[in-house]
């Protein structure tokens, strides 16, 4: 009997690039696969019950590797943790609605929110919150969220509610 799984909250990105660094021309090692399989060459074969993978991408700096774009297992969330703010910039402002609008797997938008733990820039990380916040609203995609540390749920939630205020104030 096969149980079926999903993976709500995978970073297929780190497992390719850890293949990569291996070497590697698989998905999973060996260990994952049943004994009857010779290994899974492509990312739409997944182990026994797997039924579908939300993957995050949530580096700007690798939006462009649509490796799983085709496979019909696997859902993205596109967006920019907490902890990378750092690296975006008014490029990514750009890009990200139009690669919402081209990319046809693209389900929701994060991982994203708040994060205390790093030393990460807070007000950075409020700002590009609250762009993907009016992404999410713009595009009816739901909103990954990633509120860490001390505060940070109340925070977050306490923006996300002005943010959806504000929006339903000028919709009147």
């Amino acid at each position: 009997m096969v149980m079926p799984v999903i993976d709500s909250h995978a970073h297929l990105s780190k497992i390719y690039r850890g293949m990569e660094a291996d070497n590697k021309d698989t998905f999973l090692e060996d260990k994952f696969v049943p004994k009857n399989t010779a290994g899974l060459k492509k990312i739409s074969k997944f182990p026994m019950g797997m039924a579908h993978i939300i993957t995050i991408e949530d580096n700007p700096l690798r939006w462009h590797e649509r490796r799983h774009e085709n496979d019909k297992l696997v859902s993205v969330v596109i967006g920019c943790h907490p902890n990378s703010v750092q690296h975006w910039d008014e490029m990514h402002t750009d890009q990200i609605g139009d690669i919402i609008k081209i990319r046809r797997n693209i389900r929701g938008i994060g991982e994203t929110g708040l994060d205390s733990t790093r030393g990460v820039s807070l007000s950075l990380q409020e700002n590009i919150f609250r762009l993907h916040m009016t992404l999410s609203l713009d595009f009816s995609l739901p909103i990954v969220l990633h509120l860490r540390g001390d505060g940070m749920n109340k925070r977050g939630f306490d923006l996300l509610y002005k943010v959806l205020g504000a929006r339903s104030s000028s919709n009147l």
